[in-house]
């Protein structure tokens, strides 16, 4: 559903921010850690694109490796990142 509405809003939003399903459990912080890999967002990215989705994609929440932030925008998965909050 999301990749259809996205591809329908194509031209109109510009980013899309994917953030971990689990923010509720992160308060007071908003702060996900989950190592090297292990990020649902980084699955939802993949799927978004393999759907023909096409914005701007930035994923959010725990990413802490630059040497893994630049791979997965390498490989075309997602476009930036959102990585300042925690700090």
């Amino acid at each position: 559903d999301l990749a259809e509405f996205l591809k329908a809003m194509d031209g109109i939003i510009d980013i899309v921010v994917l953030r971990d399903s689990g923010l509720a459990r992160q308060v007071p912080s908003t702060y996900t850690y989950r190592g090297r890999g292990d990020h649902e967002n980084i699955r939802t990215a993949r799927r978004l694109r393999e759907l023909g989705v096409k914005q701007v994609i930035s994923l959010n929440g725990g990413f802490q490796y630059p040497d893994e932030m630049e791979e997965l925008i390498e490989q075309g998965v997602c476009d930036m990142f959102a990585v300042a909050r925690p700090l």
